[in-house]
């Protein structure tokens, strides 16, 4: 049997006749409803007339709605039953843009925001690592009762490595280093690591051409072969394989290249290429920390097996070696949780905000979809009257609701890929594995799904409120322009539910935005406005530490002849980048005996004689490094104010005091002289607890990787062509690396909280806007459908103030109620955040009383406005308004 196409003569005459039947019924009803009010016959007729809206429509529709079931039960064709109801949905949100628009892109934010954040939470923090057995991998790391976490020396490694067999299956260790590479064209300073020979077999990781490191490499020093990273391969060799068997000069020595690491390869850091790391050094310095211990685990054990193993190791070490081991303990922590543990906390914050800025959007949507469901109550009451089945309206509306959420949806996708994009694209290093981040297709399903069945279940309130009141109370209820008692009361949670998400962001931000203001008020120590500074490594090959000494004098009279430059200095390290620590003794200091004494550790530094003046430190007593302390004079040190309140006896004067690395019983040792003391400066970073510093001259304890800092008078990046010409100058091989001005290290240096400070805001700004939306649109649409009843009020001598009154305590009253809960819920929000925050109580008063004033604020003027606006209306007009 062939199919026919439906036409409007299909439909039998006695149907088109009931239509009208049932129509002129209504018509009559409604008129004699107006004219018992007391209004004349001809205009009760025209308004019950204009009250139904266009009687063609209408007549068209339901001639098509009986026409459709007639068609439906013969063919059963739902693919048309489809086509239809989407045309119709489309034509319905084309007439209601503001509608269409508002909650679509209420819900693509919502939807966007949380896939982008949670596929980033996903990818950093719930996905293993792309190595085999990513599960059996840990660090160890050394532990100090004060300091915490540290590094380890080649010897702990060495004996870590050698005994601990019953749970590592293998034992590896890296440490930075820097290589020049010269011969191909421009010097460059490359990053890199040397690692043990196991290094790569320990992470299971194949190279992508040749092989990695044999056992051989790392013992003795004339093996000097490299593992060039995937991306160092691509952008210098441009990808040739043969560059495998090849030599490069690194620092003035040939590496053989044996290998090519694989694609998107990392460990640790970024790096340029691998090398080995010696191993068998014979005099290494057990308190010269500076190796990365790890290791993969024996099938079967556990990460609490190995740190019982190594505890016992550890100990065993302490009793065997007390002046160096004495108070040292270990950690063992997955390799997982340690490449994610600084990145967690602000990841499980945005997640946190994210999810209640996807609540927020879909209580606006259902407040949208209840408002609009309320306004087509009359029509849909018709429609059933006049013959429409409810399935029939049910599934038109599930089709217009999950139209909405859809195109919702699908942009919201498209938020999420390009700020995914844009991430990926900026290459922060506050995020760790971002390379892998991907928009995570579950995590959009579900979001989507949340906002679908919002839009299900909200956009069904027509035909549910028409279930439990009848179609004839919806008519009449509809006629009297008010809206049911129970959406209302729902409408009314619903915006207290978005008041108390929105206070929950708000605090968040505002305690966030509290401390990252008292941290840029922190004072650092030192002047960093026009100030330079680069990165310069003398190679061994070509620097004996003899001559370094030798090296630094022309390096400061070039840069001091650069235009623009007016102070030059040269640092072994510099401030906001961290530094080693050194075991110090202070002579005449009586030290508690006991593993659980504190360690006398220092940040040590060796500075040029301008390096006060040039980085604006205060000088506290004494006297700074000078041009009389060379080679061969008495050995000198300045040290901060917190060394000398940790380590110079009460009452002695810090000038004066001798200080020594070694061991002060030694018959030999070597003493330095304190001859200044200084404030202290942020090394660690501006959160940062201090620490005691110390500064050497750095003519008697000569550094072969140095920073140049020269001072401006007008912008510092101005000069830097200037200072690699000065550089060339001294030696045409050695290149300029990590070119900064301090401002900029001192910026990087509080990006994360920046950053956390900037997304909790923008998620804070959103809830807010969608919340001020909500109580507005509430309170306009319930002053809209209370129109006639405020001009009776009105009519009958309610004067203005009161009539505003009493629609801004309509509003309020859910506002406040709202306030209240969310205040309670930032409470315990702000505990949460506390390792985010930095000189504010997680229950800052002054931050709670401003978003609790400011919310108020937006609740009162959202409810102002509407209720303003209302007793404006004549009250003659408000009579007539239907």
């Amino acid at each position: 049997m062939t199919k026919k196409s439906f036409r409007l003569s299909d439909v039998r005459p006695d149907a088109t006749r009931d239509v009208d039947d049932e129509l002129a019924f209504h018509l009559e009803m409604r008129a004699r409803e107006f004219m018992e009010q007391g209004m004349p016959e001809a205009e009760a007729r025209r308004r019950a007339t204009e009250s139904f809206g266009d009687l063609h429509a209408i007549r068209g529709d339901l001639r098509s709605e009986r026409a459709n079931r007639n068609v439906a039960r013969s063919r059963r064709d739902w693919w048309s039953d489809l086509r239809l109801d989407l045309r119709f949905a489309i034509r319905s949100l084309a007439k209601n843009r503001a509608f269409a628009l508002a909650a679509i892109t209420t819900l693509a934010l919502g939807i966007g925001a949380n896939t982008a954040v949670f596929s980033l939470v996903n990818s950093v923090l719930l996905k293993p690592l792309p190595f085999p057995d990513a599960d059996r991998l840990v660090v160890v790391h050394g532990r100090y009762p004060e300091f915490g976490r540290t590094t380890t020396s080649l010897p702990d490694f060495r004996d870590w490595r050698d005994n601990s067999t019953g749970s590592f299956a293998q034992f590896a260790a890296r440490h930075s280093t820097v290589f020049n590479l010269t011969g191909s064209g421009e010097p460059v300073q490359l990053r890199a690591d040397r690692v043990t020979a196991n290094f790569f077999t320990t992470l299971g990781v194949q190279p992508r051409l040749g092989r990695g490191f044999l056992p051989d490499e790392e013992r003795g020093e004339e093996h000097h072969v490299v593992v060039l990273s995937h991306g160092f391969w691509q952008r210098q060799f441009g990808g040739d394989p043969a560059i495998l068997g090849q030599t490069i000069q690194l620092s003035g020595t040939a590496h053989a290249v044996v290998g090519i690491a694989p694609p998107q390869f990392r460990f640790w850091r970024d790096v340029d290429l691998w090398a080995p790391a010696r191993t068998d050094t014979p005099d290494a310095n057990r308190r010269a920390e500076y190796m990365i211990a790890f290791g993969r685990l024996k099938p079967g054990a556990t990460p609490t097996q190995a740190s019982a193993e190594m505890a016992t190791i550890v100990q065993r070490l302490a009793d065997q070696y007390p002046a160096t081991n004495g108070n040292l303990s270990s950690e063992v922590v997955t390799l997982h949780d340690q490449t994610v543990a600084a990145a967690r906390p602000a990841l499980l914050v945005f997640a946190g905000a994210v999810a209640l800025v996807l609540l927020i959007a879909c209580a606006n949507v259902a407040n949208l979809l209840l408002a609009r469901a309320a306004a087509r109550e009359r029509e849909i009451a018709v429609r059933v009257a006049l013959g429409a089945s409810r399935g029939r309206l049910i599934r038109q509306l599930l089709t217009e609701s999950a139209l909405v959420a859809l195109l919702g949806g699908v942009i919201g996708l498209v938020l999420a890929a390009w700020a995914i994009g844009t991430l990926r694209a900026s290459g922060t290093a506050l995020v760790p594995r971002l390379t892998e981040v991907r928009v995570d297709l579950m995590v959009a399903g579900f979001s989507l799904g949340l906002s679908l069945v919002t839009g299900l279940i909200f956009g069904l309130a027509p035909a549910i409120r028409l279930a439990a009141g009848g179609m004839h109370a919806s008519l009449k209820e509809g006629a009297r322009g008010a809206a049911g008692g129970a959406v209302t009361r729902l409408r009314s949670g619903l915006v207290l539910s978005e008041v108390a998400l929105a206070v929950v962001l708000l605090v968040g931000a505002g305690l966030l935005v509290r401390s990252f203001d008292k941290l840029n008020r922190v004072d650092p120590g030192f002047n960093p406005e026009g100030v330079i500074t680069y990165q310069v490594v003398f190679p061994s090959t070509r620097y004996p530490a003899a001559s370094l000494p030798q090296q630094y004098a022309p390096i400061l009279e070039r840069t001091l002849a650069v235009p623009g430059v007016r102070g030059a200095a040269i640092a072994s390290n510099l401030p906001m980048q961290g530094a080693g620590y050194a075991s110090i003794a202070v002579e005449g200091r009586v030290v508690p005996d006991g593993a659980g004494r504190p360690p006398e550790d220092a940040q040590p530094f060796t500075v040029s004689p301008d390096y006060l003046t040039v980085m604006g430190l205060t000088l506290q007593a004494g006297r700074f490094i000078d041009a009389r302390d060379v080679d061969g004079a008495l050995d000198v040190a300045v040290i901060n104010t917190e060394f000398a309140r940790l380590y110079i006896p009460d009452g002695r004067d810090p000038v004066g005091a001798r200080v020594t690395f070694g061991n002060p019983a030694a018959p030999d040792v070597a003493w330095w002289t304190v001859v200044g003391v200084v404030d202290v400066v942020a090394q660690e970073g501006l959160d940062a607890k201090p620490y005691a510093q110390i500064y050497l001259p750095i003519a008697q304890a000569p550094r072969r990787g140095i920073y140049v800092i020269a001072r401006s008078d007008s912008d510092p990046l101005a000069v830097v062509p200037g200072l690699r010409q000065a550089l060339k100058g001294v030696d045409a091989e050695l290149p300029m690396n990590d070119v900064q001005t301090m401002a900029a290290r001192v910026s990087n240096s509080i990006a994360a909280p920046r950053v956390s400070v900037t997304v909790l805001t923008v998620f804070a700004g959103i809830a807010l806007a969608l919340a001020a939306i909500g109580i507005y649109g509430v309170l306009s649409y319930s002053v809209e459908q209370r129109t006639r009843e405020i001009g009776i009020r009105m009519a009958l001598g309610a004067n203005a103030r009161d009539v505003r009154y009493l629609i801004v305590r309509q509003g309020m009253i859910p506002a406040l109620i709202g306030l209240a809960l969310g205040l309670g819920g930032a409470l315990l929000a702000g505990r949460l955040m506390t390792r985010l925050l930095y000189g504010v109580a997680p229950s800052d008063v002054m931050t709670f009383a401003v978003v609790a004033g400011f919310l108020a604020s937006i609740a009162f003027l959202a409810s102002y406005i509407p209720a303003r606006r209302a007793t404006r209306v004549a009250p003659t007009e408000a009579l007539r308004y239907d």
